[in-house]
Formats: structure tokens, C-alpha cells, sequence
């Protein structure tokens, strides 16, 4: 009797034994590798809604209930990580500019006035700057019109823009540098792109930098510092200032005494000279494809047709330390900031109507 009750007990525990081993291979942990899909990595730039609802009627046509892109836009901004921000919002039809006050820019450490020669919007709230006498990167809170973070450079900056993921590249033209920052938890430096000369407006688009060189060249580069392409706006001054259209896939650069386009895939489009434009330098690309120029020379900012046919001065500045040399635009709130090259420790603030 004991030796059946052994046996059974056995059996039993030969049993349990293999379901636990089939209980194993079942619940084996496998291992995944995600691969990205590159055709939408950066879909969230230009696309900001699934699509359009209408109240489909019978005896009508399809009515439209509402257009989700331009209720959820302030907050699609702030729930995507960082992108690039483009001018969309704001247009030259009936533009008119007025002028709301001073945010202070000087801080206790900065040895000399400051000499403000890039703005970059990083977001609805902040600005970074470029403080070229002083050698130093700001970020700016400009509803509490405060300074938030800074970081020494190793040479005077020039200009800056926003990049993905918190990150900045900074001109450094003495050095034929480019310097990669991140911003999201105060300012730190990334890393250093080489250049083979001087280097000063900066632009970004489709992954890609476009700087503006000394002796009229602009240079298409990827992060890696492989050049891509390199257009020539002829001439030999510097290319002080370079901005980007995406809806024309269009690149605007500032040198000399006028303003020229080119397209992607480097065909000079079009130049832009006029007898009251002396000294362009800071650009930024409307909704309609115009754009707002700072010309020093004159103290205002003109503003040009998508054409480059016709332009005109929606803001004349009152004196030097008033004038323009570089600008940012805050399409969602219409804001327009601007800062003169002389020494002065303020940005103008704009509005847009």
C-alpha cells in the first residue's frame, strides 16, 4: 500500500514537473528591436491634425464644424518636444506694428554694454539671444521679462537657432565654429561643429544647417559637418543673416545691399535691391511668404513682397540705439522683437496687427 501511494506520488510530481516546463517555454520573454519609421519622423512640423469633421446633410453640402489646427495650436506646441517654430500666423496684408516696451537684457556679470546680434524663439515664452560683446548665450523669459539661464562662450556668438530636441547652434565666427547647445534644463554645451571659415546667420530646415560664410557663400550642412552644398550669392561681403521658407522650400540671405533667394536645390531665384535699402541684416519669413527685413542703415524694417518686386517700411525706429539689426517673431501671440547692433542692454518689443 505504501509503495502504490509512492508510486502515485511519483507520477504527481513528474506531472507537475513538465507543466511547470510548459509553463516556462510559454512565458519565455522575448527581446524586440524598434526600428523608426523615417517617413513620419518628423511629421508633427507640418502636420497638426488627423483630418477635417463635417455634419454630412441631405439636403446640403458637407459643412465644416471647425478646424482643430487653429484652436489646438498653443497647446500642440507645447506637447511637441521643441520643433523648429515657423512664421505662420502672422501675414503682410494689413501688417501694421506697435511698439508695447523694453525687456532688460544686461545682467550683474556682464562686464560691457550688450551688443545683441542673434534672437531665436524657443517658445511662446523665451527667447534665446546672442550677446556678442560679451560673449554669452541667454534665454529670456520674456513674460516675466527675466533672464532664466546664460552660458559663456569661448568667442563672441553671432547668430543662433533652434534645432530639435532642446537644442541650439550658436555661429562662433572667429573660431569657424559651430556650437551645439541644450536649453531644457539651463544652458550646457553638446558639442562643437567645424567650419573652414568664418560662419555667421544660421538657419535650420529638413535636418539640415544653413550658414551664412564669409565672401557671399551660404553652405547646406548636416549635424555631422558634411557640407551638402554651398550657394553662392555673388559678391564678397559676409552673409550676415539667412532664413528659411517651408512652404516654398526657400532659403533668404542678407549681404551687402540686398537680399537674395534660392531654392533647395540651389538655383538662384530672385534678388532684392532697393534705393532705400542700405544695410540688411535680420530676416524672418511671413505667412504669405513676404518678408521683414532689418535694415541698420535706415533704422526700420522693410517688409517685401513673395515676389521680391515690390517692398515697404512698416516700422521706422526712432534713432540708432531704436534700430534693427536682428528679429525674432512670435507668430502665435504676434509679437515682434528686435534689437539694435549699437550697445544697448534692451529688445524692443512689437506688436502685430
Amino acid at each position: 500500500m505504501v509503495f502504490i501511494h509512492g508510486k502515485k506520488r511519483e507520477d504527481s510530481i513528474k506531472e507537475d514537473r513538465k507543466n511547470e516546463q510548459k509553463l516556462k517555454e510559454e512565458s519565455k520573454v522575448n527581446s524586440y528591436l524598434f526600428q523608426q519609421n523615417l517617413a513620419i519622423k518628423n511629421l508633427l512640423k507640418t502636420e497638426t491634425t488627423l483630418g477635417m469633421l463635417y455634419i454630412i446633410d441631405e439636403v446640403s453640402k458637407p459643412k465644416q464644424i471647425q478646424d482643430p489646427a487653429a484652436d489646438n495650436k498653443a497647446k500642440l506646441s507645447a506637447h511637441v518636444q521643441l520643433q523648429p517654430r515657423h512664421h505662420e500666423n502672422v501675414s503682410a496684408s494689413d501688417i501694421s506694428v506697435k511698439f508695447l516696451g523694453l525687456i532688460n537684457v544686461k545682467t550683474v556679470s556682464d562686464v560691457y554694454d550688450c551688443t545683441i546680434t542673434g534672437l531665436a524663439e524657443t517658445d511662446t515664452s523665451r527667447l534665446a539671444v546672442a550677446d556678442c560683446v560679451n560673449q554669452v548665450i541667454k534665454i529670456i523669459d520674456v513674460k516675466q521679462e527675466k533672464i532664466v539661464s546664460e552660458l559663456k562662450m569661448t568667442s563672441s556668438p553671432w547668430d543662433l537657432t533652434l534645432l530639435l530636441g532642446g537644442q541650439l547652434a550658436v555661429t562662433l565666427p572667429s573660431k569657424h565654429l559651430i556650437q551645439i547647445l541644450s536649453f531644457s534644463n539651463g544652458l550646457s554645451n553638446v558639442r562643437q561643429l567645424k567650419i573652414d571659415q568664418k560662419c555667421y546667420g544660421i538657419a535650420f530646415i529638413e535636418e539640415s544647417l544653413l550658414v551664412g560664410m564669409a565672401f557671399a557663400k551660404v553652405k547646406i550642412m548636416n549635424l555631422s559637418e558634411k557640407v551638402l552644398k554651398t550657394l553662392d550669392c555673388g559678391g564678397a561681403d559676409d552673409v550676415s543673416y539667412i532664413t528659411v521658407s517651408l512652404k516654398l522650400r526657400c532659403v533668404y540671405a542678407s549681404t551687402g545691399s540686398y537680399v537674395i533667394r534660392f531654392n533647395i536645390s540651389d538655383e538662384a531665384v530672385r534678388q532684392y535691391m532697393h534705393r532705400s535699402l542700405i544695410m540688411p541684416n535680420g530676416l524672418a519669413v511671413l505667412a504669405d511668404n513676404s518678408i521683414s527685413i532689418c535694415d541698420l542703415g535706415n533704422c526700420n524694417i522693410h517688409l517685401i513682397s513673395q515676389n521680391m518686386k515690390s517692398g515697404r517700411i512698416i516700422l521706422q525706429a526712432a534713432g540708432k540705439r531704436m534700430g534693427p539689426f536682428c528679429m525674432a517673431l512670435d507668430s502665435e501671440e504676434k509679437k515682434l522683437y528686435t534689437c539694435s547692433y549699437l550697445s544697448c542692454n534692451f529688445i524692443n518689443v512689437y506688436n502685430l496687427k
